[in-house]
């Protein structure tokens, strides 16, 4: 008996098919900002050597919908770092 290997969409949880429009995504990290490091999101097309490396998404659809996410998530991170006072980030020495 052959075991096979369940892969489902990080998004919907839909399980993966023979046919697909199928992509991998991962997170990444940039040069740290003033507030921080930058998230952000990178999207590459399937590949069967790759896959087991990076999360998956059935297709364009939840591609967009993790995007939209990612980015209300990035608006908060920004809002609550406009409402700390710069003085407030400094530590306070006795």
């Amino acid at each position: 008996m052959a075991l096979t290997e369940k892969i489902t969409c990080d998004v919907c949880g839909i399980q993966k098919g023979e046919a697909n429009h199928w992509m991998l995504w991962s997170t990444e990290f940039f040069m740290p900002g003033p507030n921080g490091e930058i998230g952000g999101i990178r999207f590459a097309p399937w590949h069967k050597d790759l896959y087991r490396d990076y999360n998956h998404l059935c297709g364009e659809s939840c591609a967009g919908k993790l995007l939209a996410k990612s980015v209300a998530e990035w608006r908060e991170i920004a809002e609550l770092a406009r409402c700390v006072p710069a003085d407030a980030q400094r530590a306070v020495k006795m």
